[in-house]
């Protein structure tokens, strides 16, 4: 299990065209994960993990008003070698 604060920047570029001038914000925000690995071999091992992270809403201002309420689901496979 794992968790805590997170940061994500987010650009105008991200989300709108460039017709306007650029805007960029930091979101500040937690995560919240778990996983679980599994040794195949001596060697080798697999893991699996997920996060979910939730930031804060910001509102950019373009032609109009652009609210942003970022929120991410993440999975992560990995293989690992060890080396003895």
């Amino acid at each position: 299990i794992t968790g805590g604060p997170a940061w994500a920047k987010l650009g105008s570029t991200n989300f709108i065209p460039s017709a306007f001038a650029a805007q960029s914000g930091t979101h500040s925000g937690w995560t919240l994960g778990g996983g679980a690995e599994y040794q195949l071999t001596p060697n080798w091992i697999a893991g699996l993990e997920y996060r979910y992270s939730s930031y804060q809403s910001k509102r950019y201002v373009y032609a109009g008003p652009v609210d942003v309420d970022l929120k991410t689901n993440s999975v992560m496979a990995r293989l690992s070698y060890l080396f003895h």
